[in-house]
């Protein structure tokens, strides 16, 4: 079982849904050398003038502000504001691993509808 695998297996035996993964826009700073204290703000300003927030695949984190929370698709969205604060190999870093995780995600929530039919079926095969 590799590391993926392992951890489908566990949110399917505890119950958790498995959520929509993000990355923190200080963290991509980070990862690139980039001293989140200045440039985080910067950058969240050039994303919310550019009109790129919209809550879902791009949102600020009121608890760290001004720090943002992105998808997959929020990296993809914010490409171009990204590359120029950091080298365009950790922007599709970002974008790969989270893409990974949207894929683990998928096959948990899979395995959790398809037991909860299951489920269904077998109360309704007893009830008869």
């Amino acid at each position: 079982m590799d590391k993926a695998d392992k951890r489908v297996m566990k949110s399917i035996r505890s119950r958790e849904p498995f959520c929509e993964p993000f990355i923190k826009l200080s963290m991509i700073l980070k990862t690139g050398g980039i001293k989140a204290d200045g440039y985080l703000g910067m950058c969240g300003d050039r994303i919310s003038d550019a009109l790129l927030i919209d809550g879902e695949d791009v949102r600020i984190d009121f608890a760290n502000f001004p720090d943002m929370e992105l998808t997959a698709a929020g990296v993809r969205i914010c490409r171009d504001i990204l590359e120029c604060y950091v080298s365009g190999d950790i922007v599709s870093d970002a974008y790969v691993a989270l893409m990974e995780e949207k894929v683990v995600r998928v096959h948990v929530n899979f395995a959790d509808a398809s037991g909860d039919e299951t489920a269904w079926a077998c109360q309704c095969v007893y009830k008869v």
